[in-house]
């Protein structure tokens, strides 16, 4: 079985090791289920316009038997200040942009107190924005979704967005960035059902202020103990998009 995993940093993580990372575990546990041995191909995706395009390709070449999609929230609630930057700057901004981001992408820089209290204090003085709308990124998924499908011999399962990010913390960005979330949940499972595609996501859910213990210093990424649970959903859900296709396929 060969899955194309259009995922997030979650899956690349430096910080966790790959035994314990949530792919390595779900390929075990769909090789267990299944009795086939599984290869999987993961790439990083971001909902800008050439994606659709770009997993067109990505498709042609690795020509996978599933598709794995998933559906960040980080994309449009979480309010940073390089993606400000950047929006306010353009092409000037972008090298501010990236060494921010850079530094938010290293482990023992900001996986501590002090790095998100450097952090409020930035969006307090410059401001902050999120790097796509809910809209943009629903525009996005069904035009993905739709090339995916266009596809033939690939299955498709599809995550929803799962933890509303909240970069200040209060209880009112909190609220603010669920309700996002919500947006882009409700919309894709509809997409998805209408179009009978195996989907998995939360109707309601938790910020990493709510389960510190799930989340890294960064309130970002998960621990090991939430990637082990996050492996279950997928091989669970991955299972159906399998046993649907092999009926499919009869």
């Amino acid at each position: 079985m060969r899955i194309l995993r259009l995922t997030n940093s979650y899956d690349t993580d430096p910080a966790i090791a790959v035994e314990a990372n949530k792919a390595t575990l779900c390929d075990q546990m769909l090789t267990e289920a299944t009795g086939e041995p599984v290869e999987t191909i993961a790439r990083i995706i971001w909902p800008a316009p050439k994606l659709p395009d770009l997993i067109g390709k990505w498709l042609d070449r690795y020509q996978p038997d599933l598709v794995y999609l998933v559906v960040s929230s980080y994309w449009f609630t979480y309010v940073s200040a390089p993606a400000r930057v950047q929006r306010s700057f353009g092409p000037l901004g972008k090298p501010i942009s990236q060494a921010g981001l850079k530094i938010a992408a290293t482990p023992w820089l900001a996986h501590n107190a002090p790095f998100r209290l450097m952090r409020r204090a930035t969006l307090g003085v410059i401001g902050g924005t999120t790097w796509f709308t809910p809209e943009e990124v629903n525009e996005s998924m069904e035009t993905c979704i739709r090339r995916i499908l266009a596809h033939e011999g690939a299955a498709l399962a599809v995550r929803g967005p799962r933890t509303p990010h909240s970069s200040v913390g209060s209880a009112k960005s909190i609220r603010w960035a669920e309700d996002r979330r919500q947006a882009v949940h409700f919309r894709t499972k509809e997409l998805c059902a209408r179009l009978h595609i195996p989907y998995f996501g939360w109707d309601t859910a938790k910020a990493a202020q709510e389960d510190p213990d799930a989340y890294q210093g960064d309130m970002v990424h998960g621990t090991e103990s939430t990637h082990k649970k996050l492996a279950e959903e997928e091989a669970e859900l991955l299972l159906r998009a399998w046993h649907a296709a092999k009926l499919s396929s009869v």
